[in-house]
């Protein structure tokens, strides 16, 4: 590493720290998970800065949507991040926001003023640390912003020492660590985010089956389309959706269109409703939602689609478990505004299967991700259950052995180090 780039990250490790503490559910349990609740800064600091009281590892957690052990403790401190949800200050670019403010709720804030964030996710129940710290799946507006972490103009962190650390745009380098870092550089107590006038759309949708959509990957990729897709495999049946500016010509919006179908409709035509035992029936999520998301190179995904259509058949037919929820697409535009981006080196489809079924998934997800690595699949840390340590540090490569330097610089004593990152970062 350049010698400018030593002393920057030098300078990070020594910045200086206040000392005060919040109150912990059970403050004097060390063999037990400690969960506490920070209301500031400070308050995050002295609990990184007192590991008797808060024993290691230290995981900051928001809508608790990840399904992997990543955020997870078996023994050690929860930092519950959700009482930071306050705005901070806006401006006509920017707003800046605590950590654990949803994505719901911000978005309504700034539509009271006529503007929205210029990065997007599918779940809008997630917290914004959540969001800026792992990868994203939604439709993106912006074509600079390929990931949600994309849009954070700064923030501040307090490191493992408990070190508060105002990142930049100015220290790029380490900007690109914090973005998708999972919360092993430090806990994000607050963001600057980009935000701009809000733009009305129209989502065009429209149905085929699954040969028809395997021929229009191509296009999708070239023309890098704002898409989502919903899967059907048991039906042989894709919902295709593409986001439109209101406002545009009928030549300009035709001109938008990588294919020509008889039933575009200018609203959804996704029925509401999940599929099992080869029927659908009528969606009523009172159950929770369980998922696992793979990403794949654009010119490896049309097969890796049509192997998980039959995967799907063959393993209901051998276990009778199937996902009762439809699997999303997404197209995703490569992405290099953070280290660890699952689309760093090129684009991408994100294929995410969904079930609220239990029994059974773990086996499904085994089997899914078998295949997924013979298509040179990308997993992500807290949205992959059921990948090979191994395999990961194949894929992230030199990315990975980079971030794993920084993470010990930043954080000597491992206090946000739990199981999880200790196998998956070697």
């Amino acid at each position: 590493m350049a010698s400018a780039a030593t002393d920057l990250y030098t300078s990070v490790v020594n910045a200086g720290r206040k000392q005060t503490g919040p109150r912990s559910a059970q403050p004097d349990q060390p063999d037990k998970v400690v969960t506490v609740e920070p209301k500031s800064a400070d308050e995050i600091a002295a609990v990184l800065t007192d590991p008797e009281r808060y024993p290691t590892p230290v995981r900051p957690s928001g809508s608790g949507s990840s399904t992997t052990r990543a955020a997870k403790v078996a023994s050690g401190t929860r930092m519950d991040m959700t009482r930071l949800n306050q705005v901070l200050g806006m401006t006509k670019r920017t707003v800046t926001v605590q950590a654990g403010m949803r994505l719901r709720e911000l978005d309504d804030y700034l539509a009271e003023d006529g503007f929205e964030l210029t990065g997007a996710c599918a779940d809008r129940d997630r917290t914004i640390g959540g969001v800026i710290s792992s990868p994203t799946l939604g439709v993106q507006s912006d074509p600079d912003v390929r990931q949600f972490s994309a849009s954070v103009v700064s923030l501040t962190l307090i490191n493992g020492r408990g070190r508060k650390v105002e990142v930049t745009q100015r220290t790029q380098d380490l900007l690109s660590l914090v973005r998708t870092s999972y919360g092993l550089l430090g806990v994000i107590y607050s963001a600057t985010l980009s935000i701009q006038p809000r733009v009305a759309t129209t989502m065009r949708s429209s149905k085929v089956d699954f040969d028809e959509f395997v021929r229009l990957l191509p296009e999708i990729a070239e023309q890098q389309m704002a898409m989502h897709a919903t899967c059907y495999p048991f039906r042989d049946r894709v919902y295709l959706e593409q986001r439109l500016q209101d406002g545009c010509s009928n030549d300009n919006e035709a001109a938008m269109l990588p294919w020509r179908l008889k039933d575009w409709a200018s609203t959804t035509v996704l029925p509401k409703v999940a599929e099992q035992s080869g029927k659908f029936k009528r969606l009523v999520l009172a159950e929770e939602v369980i998922n696992c998301a793979w990403l794949f190179p654009v010119s490896r995904f049309a097969a890796a689609l049509q192997t998980y259509r039959k995967y799907c058949v063959r393993h209901y037919r051998e276990t009778r478990f199937r996902c009762d929820l439809p699997a999303d697409v997404w197209f995703i535009g490569e992405d290099k505004s953070s280290l660890l981006s699952p689309c760093f080196d090129e684009p991408a489809f994100a294929l995410n299967i969904r079930s609220t079924r239990r029994d059974g998934w773990d086996d499904f997800v085994l089997g899914f991700g078998e295949f997924a690595t013979h298509f040179h699949g990308t997993p992500v840390f807290n949205q992959t259950p059921s990948f090979r340590p191994a395999y990961a540090r194949r894929i992230y490569g030199e990315r990975l052995h980079r971030f794993r330097a920084m993470r010990q610089k930043l954080d000597p004593e491992d206090r946000l180090l739990n199981q999880y990152f200790a196998e998956h970062l070697g």
